[in-house]
């Protein structure tokens, strides 16, 4: 993983030695310890002198990595606030995982427009909690869909909530193919080279959970080399199922679980993951204390690529099946 390169300004006028000779000498000692103090907070990773010195101007938008303009597979981390959308665009297949709360619906729907997609052949609802399914019948009832995978939750479980009955209502309305989900589901197909890729359900594997964000749908997608986890809100006792049961949980890339919640990623499944980038989902100054500080230590003994959604805005990462660069919506 990579960031996106950023282009050099050129300032008009540069700082030189000779203006430096021509400061009374306590302003120049000043100078140069404010100069000294500045580097090594820098050093430190206090700052960032990057955005102040050199001229360097920070990208406030998204740009293509170089390199990967024609990539043909990339998985759009879309910034719904507290929330998880995740848009995958592949040759041969488009898939959705979550909308975030209903008011981002409309946003979801003109990203995924605005990238030319006039139907999405697999749609997720991980699991019935607003901030995952809410903006989903809006984004049904606007674009096309092939197929919805829903977990299947216990009677006494169901929850009678709108935002629930409102999803139902549309997939019951447009006609749209509804599965259960299961770890049985798998789907497969190529590139316009002949590469493989395929996208395969490894969870819930329990019915007797107690809790609804142990039923997210989990679920992998692999292009060749690169890989990419999808864990919903899955939480620990989900993960340990998926040990147990000897589930392929390995990735390239890692979306953190309930939004990097300290009862989400434990220890032991991120030994398994072992990934080498992860992304958080989640709101900026949000009320939950997201991403946990025990859970970001977790995953910082594996990797250093750690894209927050409430500091990067969408992240997206593109893929050519051999190695994976992220760009981003914002600086961070």
């Amino acid at each position: 993983m990579a960031r996106t390169k950023r282009k050099r300004k050129q300032t008009k006028k540069k700082f030189s030695w000779e203006t430096l000779k021509k400061l009374p000498t306590v302003l120049v000692v000043i100078l140069l310890a404010a100069v000294f103090v500045l580097g090594v907070l820098h050093e430190m990773g206090k700052i960032d002198l990057s955005k102040y010195f050199a001229g360097q101007v920070v990208s406030e938008k998204a740009q293509v990595p170089e390199g990967y303009e024609n990539a043909e597979t990339k998985v759009h981390f879309i910034d719904v606030g507290q929330g998880d959308s995740i848009f995958i665009e592949t040759t041969g297949k488009t898939i959705l995982i979550d909308a975030g709360e209903r008011e981002y619906g409309e946003k979801v729907t003109d990203y995924i427009s605005a990238l030319g997609v006039k139907k999405i052949d697999i749609v997720i609802g991980t699991h019935p909690h607003s901030d995952h399914i809410g903006g989903l019948p809006q984004v049904l009832d606007s674009i096309e869909a092939g197929l919805i995978i829903l977990p299947k939750i216990p009677d006494e479980m169901v929850p009678a909530t709108k935002t629930y009955e409102q999803l139902l209502t549309v997939i019951a309305n447009k006609q749209i193919r509804a599965v259960m989900a299961s770890d049985t589901l798998r789907f497969d197909w190529s590139d316009s080279a002949g590469g493989q890729l395929s996208f395969e359900i490894l969870g819930p594997l329990s019915d007797e959970y107690t809790d609804l964000n142990n039923f997210s749908v989990v679920s992998k997608l692999t292009y060749k080399d690169v890989s990419f986890l999808f864990t919903g809100d899955a939480e620990k006792a989900a993960e340990d199922d998926m040990l147990y049961y000897d589930k392929d949980v390995s990735a390239t890339v890692l979306k953190m679980g309930h939004h990097g919640s300290s009862s989400s990623s434990s220890a032991a499944f991120l030994r398994e993951v072992s990934p080498l980038a992860a992304v958080i989902q989640c709101g900026e100054g949000n009320s939950y204390g997201h991403p946990n500080e025990e859970a970001l230590k977790r995953i910082g003994k594996y990797t250093e690529r750690i894209y927050r959604t409430d500091l990067r805005g969408t992240v997206v990462v593109y893929t050519d099946g051999e190695t994976a660069v992220a760009g981003f919506e914002r600086a961070s």
